[in-house]
């Protein structure tokens, strides 16, 4: 059995798909792009989680929203 080597920069549509993952903060963000990177899947993200830890603000205020409700929790994934 032949396997090819898969990648998320071989689909057009994979930019769309992962608009949510790649700007957003959370739990379930912040352990998506663990599971990327434990499967050796490489693919760049907007890292907004470090973006907020380095420069102390949120690019936008729905991320801001968002994040607050798990921020204890989610600034420990930040800054690996």
């Amino acid at each position: 059995m032949k396997t090819n080597n898969f990648s998320l920069h071989n689909y057009p549509s994979t930019n769309y798909i992962l608009t949510f993952w790649k700007e957003s903060i959370g739990i379930a963000t912040e352990m998506f792009w663990a599971e990327l990177e434990k499967n050796h899947i490489d693919y760049k993200r907007s890292d907004e989680l470090n973006f907020v830890l380095q420069k102390g603000r949120f690019r936008r205020v729905d991320i801001g929203i968002f994040a607050n409700r798990d921020w204890q929790v989610i600034k420990d994934f930040g800054l690996n």
